[in-house]
């Protein structure tokens, strides 16, 4: 067996030797633990999982600033998505595939073109924990059952569902892991955690920050991967094809889980009504500057002090408060900056962008 400082320094010079960028950031210890109820992994895979999730958007120094993974509890949307066929109703009243709507009560509605102080309530979730999302079509679930479970898709569907009908619409489906999303994570899941075992004598969340980032470089990148194994001796164990296959994966779902709506995940992170009242959004909203879901208010420009209803440039959208761009105007959300400063646009940056926008289609 490998000591640590061996297998990280082996994986720096393959790294090297396949001529590929460096392959590990500053490396930060993700916060906090999640403590959901698992329908689908067991302990040992979900701990497996988060440890997986928390490196692949790690927390940065400040949780509440640079919030990752673990805070968007990244593993219990992935567990709830692998079993959202089975989960009860008190959990879920559909398969957790398409949220319903319409309002998720970050954003309050508009009056006479400004915002008020009046917040719908969420509908993506109740205040008993209950997810609401949409009832799926027949096509839909066997679709959705087929990317789950893979060859076995036929023995979990409903008694209402024709087998012949459904293998029919199965043939048409295209599926990117032939034995299922739920198969693939529980052999990828598996392989981390032997793999590891194998090379610093301990499970995958048990490895450090390092470490893991270390198996995780040499399973994601293909390149890596196939230089780890012709390098001098002493060399550690190549990575497990269920490991390498499970990346392309659980990084996807990571990503949407850390930034999708965070219903998705049982949770409904307005955690800040001073920062909702101004722009709304969940913290790993905030850290990427992005508005995320806008409804009632929609990011629509609104004065109405401007133009009238189908006046002037917005002939034609005659809806009273909601205009087209066309300088001059007023915004709920200070979204316009310069380059990458995060300065918002000045009234006297807004003329020049104006005048250029009026010569321009002049000129036409």
């Amino acid at each position: 067996m490998l000591s640590r400082r061996q297998f990280i320094q082996m994986a720096v010079v393959a790294g090297a030797a396949a001529a590929i960028p460096p392959v590990f950031e500053s490396f930060r210890q993700a916060a906090g633990a999640d403590t959901e109820a698992a329908f689908f992994l067991t302990p040992q895979r979900w701990a497996t999982c988060q440890a997986l999730c928390s490196r692949i958007v790690p927390t940065g120094s400040d949780p509440a600033t640079d919030p990752g993974a673990t805070e968007a509890h990244a593993v219990a949307f992935i567990d709830r998505f692998l079993a959202a066929f089975e989960l009860p109703s008190s959990v879920a009243d559909n398969p957790p595939i398409w949220v319903t709507g319409n309002f998720s009560g970050r954003n309050p509605t508009s009056r006479d073109g400004y915002a008020t102080s009046d917040f719908p309530p969420d509908a993506f979730l109740s205040d008993s924990g209950t997810g609401h999302f949409l009832g799926l079509t027949p096509t839909q679930e066997v679709s959705w059952r087929l990317q789950l479970y893979g060859p076995d898709y036929l023995k979990t569907l409903p008694p209402w569902v024709s087998e012949k009908w459904a293998s029919q619409i199965a043939s048409l489906i295209p599926v990117a892991y032939p034995q299922g999303l739920r198969q693939l994570y529980d052999d990828g899941l598996d392989a981390f955690d032997s793999w590891s075992k194998s090379t610093f004598g301990t499970t995958f969340a048990g490895a450090s920050p390092e470490e893991q980032d270390a198996m995780l470089a040499v399973a994601g990148n293909v390149v890596l991967s196939n230089v780890w194994t012709n390098v001098p001796l002493p060399t550690p164990p190549a990575p497990p094809a269920a490991a390498s296959e499970l990346v392309p994966a659980i990084t996807l779902h990571t990503f949407q889980a850390t930034y999708g709506l965070p219903e998705y995940a049982w949770l409904n992170q307005v955690d800040d009504p001073a920062y909702v009242e101004r722009l709304g959004g969940t913290a790993q909203w905030r850290a990427i500057a992005y508005d995320g879901d806008t409804e009632p208010l929609g990011n629509s420009l609104f004065d109405p002090n401007m133009y009238g209803p189908g006046e002037g440039p917005n002939e034609g959208f005659g809806m009273e408060g909601v205009y087209v761009p066309f300088g001059g105007y007023r915004e709920f959300r200070p979204v316009s900056t310069l380059g990458d400063s995060g300065t918002v646009l000045s009234a006297a940056d807004a003329e020049i962008v104006k005048q250029a926008i009026v010569e321009a289609r002049s000129k036409k």
